[in-house]
């Protein structure tokens, strides 16, 4: 017995057309940015799925650095000395030469 008359295929159809376009507009990941562009401040960046284009390369290449470089980028703002390493210099020049457009919150 077919549940709602969607068959399988239906199902997997819908899957491969319409993921993106779900993704895109209701996703986005929590990064926690407690103590990283100020002491004693609990602050969160939403990473929008829009943003996951680039976010993702950078963090390919250089890890949790290119998430804190893409988190300064996103909040407009460096982080406190502790976070700023030569590896994150590095990723947050790749993507200030990228410009991309920022989709994300702080």
């Amino acid at each position: 017995m077919e549940k709602d008359n969607l068959k399988q295929e239906d199902t997997n159809e819908l899957k491969r057309d319409d993921l993106s376009e779900l993704v895109n507009g209701s996703f986005g990941i929590a990064i926690n940015a407690n103590d990283f562009f100020n002491y004693a401040c609990g602050d969160m960046v939403i990473i929008d799925a829009l943003d996951l284009k680039w976010v993702l390369p950078i963090f390919a290449k250089y890890k949790w650095k290119g998430i804190d470089a893409c988190m300064s980028y996103i909040a407009k703002q460096m982080p406190i000395k502790p976070h700023i390493t030569k590896e994150f210099e590095e990723a947050y020049a790749e993507i200030e030469k990228i410009n991309p457009t920022v989709h994300s919150e702080y």
